[in-house]
């Protein structure tokens, strides 16, 4: 099973599934990463939700036959201010590709005011060659403001996923709740998967948790699928699709 094969098969189920809100938005490719962003931050209708994907934006080119996949370093950051009583969900997915190496750093910094509430998700399928990096940093000053992050990834043998998170939740933040939730799923041998999740809790009155894990296609789930007359390539698909669309 290659990525390109996973990524075809979950289009349909991104395009069905990935709108959760009938306001949701769109946004695809580097051009458009300042705009999405700063909906986000703007004065509009709460519990808008938006969608960005980051693709081959950040490749140079095929090359030359024999080359290989290609590309060049790629940068995306943003710090994003939350104002009083916004609610707000973001989703972004980093697609790989076979013919085209991915290499991202993904630098995002939040700071959320009083009664702001904001989740975002963020998943990708990393190939042989794709690189991510990815640095999150949650910083929550004024009561009853509460931020969810979820990050969900497949890493193909070959790809290299590092992913830091950080929440601050300072003293005055009574009420307030702060979560993050990174899963990856690894396919095959020779990876690399690096996390580090950290909390800074300066107010006893909030609900508080973290958690990275690494781990396979179980076993079972195998042969739950197969006893019910699948193959093991469409079991592990199938398996995958739930990983990644599910919110456990």
């Amino acid at each position: 099973m290659a990525p390109s094969e996973l990524e075809k098969m979950l289009q349909q189920d991104f395009d069905l599934m990935g709108n959760p809100c009938q306001k949701a938005r769109r946004f695809e490719g580097s051009a458009e990463w300042d705009k999405f962003w700063g909906e986000l931050e703007g004065k509009r209708d709460d519990g808008c939700c938006l969608i960005y994907s980051l693709g081959d934006t950040s490749v140079s080119g095929g090359g030359k036959k024999g080359e290989g996949r290609r590309s060049r370093k790629k940068d995306f950051s943003r710090n994003v201010l939350l104002e009083k009583s916004l609610v707000r969900a973001a989703q972004i997915r980093i697609n790989g590709s076979s013919k085209k190496r991915l290499d991202f750093n993904l630098k995002l910094g939040f700071r959320l005011k009083e009664k702001s509430r904001f989740g975002l998700k963020v998943m990708g399928i990393l190939g042989e060659g794709d690189r991510l990096s990815i640095d999150l940093k949650d910083e929550q000053v004024a009561k009853e403001s509460h931020f969810d992050l979820v990050c969900r990834f497949v890493c193909f043998p070959g790809s290299d996923l590092m992913v830091n998170t950080l929440g601050h939740v300072g003293s005055k933040t009574s009420g307030s709740s702060c979560g993050f939730d990174s899963k990856v799923l690894q396919i095959g041998s020779g990876g690399e998967v690096h996390g580090r999740p950290q909390l800074e809790v300066m107010n006893r009155d909030v609900l508080a948790k973290h958690g990275f894990s690494v781990g396979r296609v179980p076993q079972g789930a195998m042969t739950y699928f197969r006893s019910r007359g699948l193959s093991v390539d469409v079991a592990e698909k199938l398996y995958i699709r739930g990983f990644l669309m599910g919110k456990e």
